[in-house]
């Protein structure tokens, strides 16, 4: 066997029985290959090496896997199905063989106990290859353009990365892209390949935020900005630069648990990706800002559902960071109360670490009864810990502290201890674990998030425009309006205009003919066309059609100036609108909805009196606010004063919102009620209709009757809520 400099994997390897030396080198070479102990001992016959002078035998093998096995330089993918070099091990043997003169016998004995196809060289083989010409240097062998990133991440394993150096320059970029890479997800040794980017990469910038993302790793959070202030000056305003810094100045908010500053700053790495596009909707790649989204998911406010919905869109339409976003999208599907099953994770990678986090916000950590799960993360944190990613470590120690967490093969520490070396070390480094990123809520804040939710939505919508007013014609179409046992239903009747000023008592007009000759219908007023369009078509018995106007055509008809009445007295139909009615009930508060009915279409008619109509409309808001308030109120403790107080204020230009409560709201000014009655008048025919009523707001459209509305009322008045 060959020597070689005195370094840790040296000083292993070499305290190994020269069978084991044999075997592992084997393993080595022809890695990501699995062999048998016969095939290791038919690879070494071919190859002509021997141990102590004598050919090895399955006996000595056998022995020698078992050697290996125990060191960590070979592990059984499989039970049973033969032996393969641990991923960190692979390219350090590679170069042991190389250095020895053993690297060719043995990939000529390994294509000859597996030989291969030279039309199809599949991925394991490609693999092999790569690792073994670029140690030989044999690059004219290689086709380094069509390969990918991450083909070239074996040289970020212990040993490898003095390889970088020695390829064509024109493969540099991509080979440090690919390591960079290995070293976040696997946890490798990440000096040698930052120096590595900094020495020979040609294009900084796109190294970056990656190098940036490891030092949050290491908890050298107070170096992030560093890593771009090195860069060359012309290259700091690069716009990869400018996103990177952004997005890791983020996630070091975020993990010190200001989620505001956060959000501020993914706006920020938001606006530097869209600067110079016409896109609308970007995702700056880079895991640190990937993984800052989560501060959104915490801070669980309806501008921070508004903001993190496109950006989760963005990443999976274009495939970024699909393992951090993958968690980080079930997350705030969490947060919105759905169920998920935690997902399995069986080997030492990020995601081992990403998981566990996720099955603290869920509470559920049923998966770790199975071992090779255990396994991977007791690896990862080993991991970890060896590379100094000190962060991660605190994660990996929080999650392993979980009361719940069952361990299949146990843990060698009581929970309590790993929970103690987790929050000292988060105190060093002035964070706050991810592990208590979704805390419990009590039943009553789903609902009034979703209050806050509505309100959000309704400060951002666009005001309605005014319908026309109505227009009189020689003609004029009347409405005999009729009530059957809480079913509102309106008749049509074509009427003329007498010479001295009457009208006839006209003849019915089928809804039919209005339905689909209404344009052709030059007397109609603005009220009747869109009645029209309210008209329905239904089935009768033996399949006849019928057509008939519902609450939807009523509610059309408000401000008709010929509604009559089945005793052919006028009418007036008004357009009623839900009120939200807050009050103190009980020492806690209650929100009502009133009415808190209304058809399958969003309608509620009722008399007034007996010459008064009222349809009442659910807007979709209204229809929501139905769906979050059930029957009898919503109760919330007294604690929630305020929350839904700024909540329903917002809200006061979607409905009419009063009540008996009292107290400050931070979203809304004060001022004081106007309790003088006003005369209120609108067109009605040829002549006003007349109404007695209290603005409390002046200027805002808010009426009620005299005597009617709560102690406490909010209002829109010029774009303000009051």
């Amino acid at each position: 066997m060959a020597t070689s400099e005195p370094d840790p994997l040296a000083r292993l390897f070499h305290a190994l029985s020269p069978d084991a030396q044999a075997a592992a080198l084997v393993y080595g070479v022809v890695d990501p290959h699995v062999c048998t102990v016969s095939q290791v001992v038919a690879i070494l016959r071919h190859a002509g090496i021997r141990a102590h002078g004598r050919q090895l035998t399955n006996a000595r093998i056998k022995d020698a896997n078992r050697e290996l096995v125990d060191a960590g330089l070979a592990h059984a993918p499989r039970q049973g199905g033969g032996l393969r070099a641990s991923p960190r091990w692979a390219p350090w043997l590679t170069m042991e063989a190389h250095r020895g003169g053993m690297l060719d016998p043995i990939v000529a004995g390994h294509r000859h106990v597996q030989p291969g196809f030279a039309y199809y060289r599949d991925e394991a083989r490609v693999a092999m290859e790569l690792r073994c010409h670029t140690v030989a240097g044999r690059f004219d062998r290689i086709h380094g353009g069509t390969l990918e990133p991450m083909n070239w991440a074996f040289l970020a394993e212990p040993g490898a990365a003095g390889l970088l150096r020695t390829l064509p320059e024109a493969w540099r970029d991509r080979a440090l892209a690919g390591c960079l890479t290995r070293v976040l997800h696997t946890a490798a040794s990440p000096e040698p390949i930052i120096e590595a980017c900094r020495a020979l990469g040609s294009d900084p910038p796109a190294f970056a935020a990656n190098i940036a993302f490891i030092r949050i790793l290491q908890g050298r959070l107070d170096e992030v900005d560093a890593v771009f202030d090195t860069l060359p000056p012309a290259l700091r305003e690069d716009k990869r630069a400018r996103t990177g810094r952004a997005g890791a100045a983020a996630l070091v908010a975020m993990l010190r648990g200001d989620d505001r500053e956060a959000r501020r700053l993914i706006e920020s790495a938001v606006a530097e990706e869209r600067s110079g596009t016409r896109k609308r909707n970007v995702f700056p790649a880079s895991p640190a800002f990937a993984l800052s989204l989560l501060s959104l998911v915490r801070d669980d406010s309806p501008s921070s559902r508004a903001l993190l919905a496109p950006l989760v869109r963005t990443a999976g339409k274009q495939g970024v960071e699909p393992i951090i976003m993958h968690f980080v999208a079930r997350a705030a599907d969490a947060c919105k109360g759905a169920r998920l099953a935690p997902m399995m994770y069986p080997v030492p990678v990020f995601g081992t670490m990403l998981q566990g986090l996720e099955c603290c916000w869920l509470g559920q950590f049923r998966q770790y009864t199975d071992a090779a799960v255990c396994r991977a993360l007791a690896d990862y944190t080993a991991h970890v810990r060896a590379a100094g990613f000190d962060w991660a470590l605190a994660e990996c120690l929080s999650i392993l502290g979980q009361p719940e967490l069952k361990m299949a093969e146990g843990r060698p520490r009581p929970a309590a201890a790993y929970r103690n070396d987790a929050a000292a070390l988060h105190a060093r480094l002035g964070t706050r674990s991810l592990t208590n990123l979704l805390a419990p809520m009590a039943e009553w804040e789903y609902p009034l998030k979703a209050l806050e939710a509505l309100a959000f939505e309704t400060r951002s919508k666009p005001a309605a425009a005014r319908k026309r007013g109505p227009s009189t014609r020689r003609r004029r179409l009347a409405w005999t309006l009729q009530e059957d046992f809480g079913e509102f239903s309106a008749k049509p009747r074509e009427q003329q205009e007498y010479r001295n000023g009457t009208w006839s008592a006209g003849k019915p007009v089928s809804m039919k003919r209005l339905a689909t000759s209404a344009a052709t219908m030059g007397f109609l007023l603005d009220q009747d066309r869109a009645a029209a369009a309210k008209i329905r078509k239904g089935s009768e018995w033996g399949n006849r059609s019928q057509y008939y106007l519902d609450e939807a055509g009523l509610f059309e008809l408000a401000g008709h100036p010929y509604v009559f009445g089945e005793d052919g007295a006028p009418v007036e139909v008004v357009r009623g609108e839900p009120e939200l009615v807050v009050d103190d009930h009980a020492g806690s508060l209650r929100a009502r909805l009133v009415p808190d009915d209304g058809d399958s279409e969003g309608y509620h008619v009722r008399f007034v009196d007996g010459r008064r109509c009222e349809v009442i409309r659910f807007t979709p808001g209204h229809r929501r606010l139905r769906a979050i308030i059930p029957d009898g109120g919503l109760e919330l403790p007294a604690a929630a004063r305020t929350r839904l107080l700024d909540a329903v204020s917002a809200l006061a230009s979607e409905v009419r919102v009063h009540g008996g409560i009292a107290g400050g709201v931070e979203t809304a000014r004060a001022v004081d009620a106007d309790p003088r009655p006003r005369m209120r008048l609108e067109p009605s025919g040829t002549g006003l209709a007349a109404e007695l009523v209290v603005e409390p707001v002046p200027g805002s459209g808010v009426w009620f009757e005299p005597g009617a509305g709560g102690a406490t009322v909010f209002a829109a008045r010029g774009g303000e809520t009051v």
